[in-house]
């Protein structure tokens, strides 16, 4: 992982986060705080294919749990980031 800092006047590792990059799974991300006009909206989520119903009902439940359910299998996490748990089979 890496996390980048920046105040007004650069770097700084007091200042607020304004760019990490991680893997989740091998998988790349990148994200950027953007400031107060950029916000999670439902144009941006992620989907976890899940082999059974069980294995659907644990990350639901777990993600969910200080999160906001909503319809056909969409909920927003305790982030607002909207997540879709879906089975394979």
């Amino acid at each position: 992982m890496h996390i980048d800092r920046f105040s007004d006047v650069g770097p700084d590792a007091d200042a607020p986060v304004v760019f990490i990059k991680f893997q989740i799974n091998g998988q790349p991300f990148q994200v950027l705080n953007g400031g107060p006009e950029f916000s999670f909206t439902e144009a941006v989520s992620f989907s976890i294919p899940r082999a059974n119903q069980e294995e659907v009902d644990y990350y639901w439940d777990t993600l969910t749990r200080e999160g906001e359910p909503s319809q056909c299998d969409w909920f927003k996490d305790k982030y607002g980031v909207t997540w879709q748990v879906v089975p394979t089979c």
